[in-house]
């Protein structure tokens, strides 16, 4: 009796806070709205979204708001009967709500598959509208992470956060995931609607040399000039697959699966190929990409 009542006592709070939200968004728009050059953040889940926005936010002339379709958000949307247009109308509302002239928010691809949301979408509600495709180059880490998420239900480091000390992997499950994962970025890379509006970053890079990508990569796609970022952000799943997967040793092959975008220098043109690679030899070339997709020098 006592979780039921706590339960309906967060679902009522955040009930408020959520029409409280929208209501400020509205009147925002409606009254005090200003010049906006949105940045749209696309990934999938565990791929470091969280980071990229808090060193983003660091820079005193850029602001991004959350997950602005996550449900479980106050400033969410529930996931089920809301039609497209009122999707579309929320993004708006929120993007204009940002403090700043460059600004922008995070859309995981759960999240805009469940409203059937595409970048061409985006556009026709920000024509100049530009992207930050976020990818995780290790798939089993990145699938590691999730896994530990659900089974701990926080999706961030908190101070009550306790890492499990042992995460079965289905085998199977695994291998639909790598495929889906590689066939989410696939269809991101070749969208025409993406061309010269969008970057890639990987999270590995982020995670370690966040400063050396802000300055080489960031700071010259928004236009702005290089200076210090940082994030108080701390990473969940601080051990290696090999030390917490229950059963690593079936999956442990998986464990060099990464997701590379390479340039085919055979092509004059400049394509770009998206494939696996395992054990550090790729594997079977998937599909070739416009080179007018922006990628890190």
């Amino acid at each position: 009796m006592k979780i039921e009542l706590s339960y309906l006592k967060n679902r009522t709070k955040r009930f408020r806070k959520r029409a409280l939200h929208r209501l400020r968004i509205f009147i925002h728009y409606h009254f005090s709205r200003s010049e906006k050059e949105p940045i749209f953040i696309i990934a999938m889940r565990r791929t470091g979204t969280n980071l990229l926005s808090s060193y983003s936010n660091s820079i005193p002339d850029v602001s991004f708001a959350g997950e602005i379709l996550n449900r479980d958000m106050f400033y969410g949307l529930r996931k089920r009967f809301i039609s497209k247009k009122t999707v579309l109308r929320h993004i708006l509302y929120s993007i204009y709500y940002c403090r700043t002239r460059i600004c922008g928010a995070k859309l995981i691809r759960i999240h805009m598959q469940n409203h059937q949301l595409v970048p061409a979408d985006l556009i026709q509600l920000f024509p100049n509208a530009r992207f930050i495709i976020l990818y995780r180059k290790n798939v089993l880490e990145q699938y590691l992470s999730l896994k530990v998420a659900e089974m701990t239900d926080s999706w961030g480091m908190t101070n009550n956060f306790k890492l499990p000390s042992s995460v079965p992997i289905d085998r199977e499950e695994l291998a639909e995931y790598c495929q889906m994962v590689k066939g989410y970025y696939e269809g991101l890379v070749q969208d025409p609607c993406l061309k010269d509006r969008s970057i890639l970053l990987d999270y590995e890079e982020l995670a370690t040399e966040a400063q050396a990508m802000f300055d080489r990569v960031i700071f010259p796609f928004l236009g702005l000039p290089s200076t210090p970022v940082s994030s108080s952000l701390q990473k969940q799943t601080t051990k290696k697959p090999s030390q917490i997967i229950k059963n690593y040793e079936e999956i442990k092959d998986f464990d060099r699966e990464y997701i590379n975008f390479e340039k085919d220098k055979s092509k004059m043109n400049g394509h770009f190929q998206i494939s696996f690679s395992r054990n550090g030899h790729h594997a079977q070339r998937v599909s070739n990409v416009p080179s007018s997709l922006s990628t890190q020098p």
